[in-house]
């Protein structure tokens, strides 16, 4: 057993990790996609001309900045979905407190902070915490 990393094949960003043989790892690779045998930190390290290199300061910056931006998404996604039910006709709530709610939510993308500094909305009928 052996130890791979998951590239895409254009940007040489590492998309997964994989322990078993070459074949068993090659046979779920996605189109765009290659394996190469070795360890690598996907924040810190890519692909290039076939060897695994530490990504430069800029660079680092830059997947960790993505990575957080999906992380909040994820998590609004989940604050969205989890009150979904307060906009229904027959909704035992202040739907429209909820509506403003749901709208800052989706608004969380154009602070100007970020995804580093994020401002998340206090739910309707809760006092704000500092």
């Amino acid at each position: 057993m052996h130890k791979f990393v998951i590239f895409d094949t254009k940007t040489g960003q590492i998309t997964g990790r994989a322990t078993g043989t070459v074949r068993s790892v090659a046979c779920d690779l996605k189109p765009g996609q290659d394996v190469l045998r070795g360890v690598a930190d996907p924040m810190l390290d890519r692909v290039e001309h076939g060897r695994i290199v530490p990504r430069g300061k800029a660079e680092q910056r830059g997947v960790e900045r993505t990575a957080m931006a999906r992380n909040a998404r994820a998590g609004r996604d989940r604050l969205l979905a989890a009150c979904d039910w307060t906009q229904l006709p027959d909704a035992q709530c202040d739907s429209s407190a909820w509506a403003a709610y749901r709208q800052a939510l989706r608004d969380l993308t154009d602070q100007a902070g970020f995804p580093h500094q994020i401002n998340w909305p206090a739910k309707p009928g809760r006092k704000e915490s500092k």
